[in-house]
């Protein structure tokens, strides 16, 4: 019964994480998540030894109060509540690796059904849109991109596209490793890995429809599948063609005339700034003044902790991300590469990590996968 009781808990974060709640909800089910490791009482902080991936989340965690020290300004906060994660999960998941390398299989299924259970309810609301609230008000149709529009503007609690992208991209690439290493229910696997899959296109991001393409394709590489490996090129291309005419509906110009007016005002503020940054609660007033723009939103991990915490702030990002990676690579876990990749890739055009939503995602994760070895993969 205690056993069932500590799984029951263990499951609740990675299943509500995808799922169209408030936040406020979602860091309840983390506190409830962080009660079952500790639901045996068993914990000593004797058996977390510092490594550098602790050391690294720790330093991205104080980067703010480094940075304020260093320009000597006490007026902002020291450190983002957002940034809480980056202090807590690494340090009590390495005091109870054992218990989550051995829950990591149930971990992970229970993300796939929490995004599969976010998939179900936008269709259920596209369903409830055509057939039941406005039956008369517009031909149902999959490729005119009104589907996208209609989620995207009026789904309640949809969460930010970029995000339930990543989701439903890394749920596809559990399900992938299931049926890669054999697992029960290959057909069942399928099943969702094609609804998921379809679903992408009127959910997700933009930039999800590339992270699964390249991913999947060094998956099939993982294959040595020659054949199946051309196949899927070309079928990239014409996917990308389908995508842009029929699916998406949207311009990609905007989002990127818009990203580039904000790279170059990065640029602006570091030209001046670079050592110890602005600040992190200085961006608009800062941005203001340099670029006559009193909203700057970087859309790229990079240039975000290079603005707010200086040369520093981006020196210790990229060892943070070193070592995770250096971690997968040596590990060979296929899941765990995909997932580095997505944080590295998707920081290019999203402040991946500096929003709730990406902040719990890949720092659970990734700690979950760090526990892991080479006997223990998802």
């Amino acid at each position: 019964m205690k056993d069932k009781i500590q799984k029951i808990l263990l499951v609740i974060f990675p299943f509500v994480l995808p799922l169209p709640i408030p936040e406020i909800y979602c860091s309840i089910c983390l506190a409830l998540f962080l009660v079952g490791l500790f639901f045996d009482f068993n914990f000593s902080f004797k058996s977390i030894k510092m490594n550098y991936f602790l050391l690294f989340s720790l330093l991205f965690f104080f980067a703010d109060t480094i940075g304020n020290l260093l320009r000597f300004d006490f007026s902002t906060l020291f450190f983002k509540d957002t940034k809480l994660s980056f202090l807590i999960i690494p340090l009590l998941f390495l005091g109870k690796s054992n218990l989550l390398k051995k829950n990591s299989l149930l971990i992970c299924n229970a993300f796939v059904f929490g995004s599969l259970s976010y998939v179900l309810y936008a269709w259920g609301y596209i369903a409830d849109f055509y057939l039941i609230t406005a039956p008369d008000y517009r031909t149902f149709s999959l490729t005119d991109g009104y589907i996208v529009y209609q989620l995207y503007n009026y789904l309640p609690g949809a969460i930010h596209h970029t995000y339930i992208g990543i989701y439903i991209v890394f749920s596809i690439l559990i399900l992938l490793n299931h049926i890669k290493q054999n697992r029960p229910r290959k057909y069942l696997n399928l099943v969702m890995i094609m609804i998921l899959g379809f679903s992408l296109f009127y959910i997700g991001g933009k930039g999800s429809f590339l992270l699964l393409f390249l991913l999947v394709f060094l998956y099939l590489i993982s294959l040595r599948k020659v054949v199946i490996n051309i196949l899927f090129v070309l079928s990239f291309f014409g996917g990308l063609y389908l995508v842009k005419r029929w699916v998406v509906g949207i311009r990609l110009e905007n989002s990127i005339s818009v990203r580039l007016d904000y790279y170059k005002c990065g640029w602006e503020i570091l030209k001046e700034n670079w050592f110890a940054g602005i600040g992190a609660k200085n961006f608009s007033e800062i941005s203001a003044l340099i670029c006559n723009n009193d909203v700057f939103i970087p859309h790229n991990i990079y240039l975000r902790v290079f603005v707010a915490n200086g040369i520093l702030g981006l020196i210790i990002l990229l060892g943070l991300i070193f070592v995770i990676a250096k971690d997968a690579f040596r590990k060979k876990d296929w899941v765990y590469i995909s997932l580095i990749i997505m944080l590295i890739l998707g920081g290019l055009t999203e402040d991946l990590i500096y929003r709730q939503q990406g902040v719990l995602f890949f720092i659970f994760f990734i700690s979950l996968f760090y526990m892991s070895n080479k006997q223990s993969k998802v």
